[in-house]
């Protein structure tokens, strides 16, 4: 397969469907784009939903483990050995 955009030829139209050909009407376009949009939308707010609760809770249980371990791996905290 070639990266080159070639148009194929695909012959004369069907001449019924050529009659029924009709142009959007206007603001088509722009409703198209917004339901794309509400839809993009909804798709990050239910994956943030899903997402956040998981990572609160394996902050949590980070938290936890350095807590009952003593062990601190951030920088500027103390060093223990």
């Amino acid at each position: 397969m070639s990266d080159d955009h070639e148009t194929i030829e695909c012959g004369e139209p069907i001449a019924e469907l050529e009659a029924l050909k009709e142009s959007p009407s206007h603001g088509f376009g722009e409703r198209v784009r917004r339901g794309i949009g509400r839809r993009r939308l909804a798709a990050e707010i239910t994956q943030a939903s899903v997402e956040t609760p998981v990572l609160l809770l394996l902050e949590f249980l980070d938290l936890m483990y350095h807590f009952f371990t003593g062990k601190i791996t951030g920088k500027g905290g103390p060093k223990n050995g």
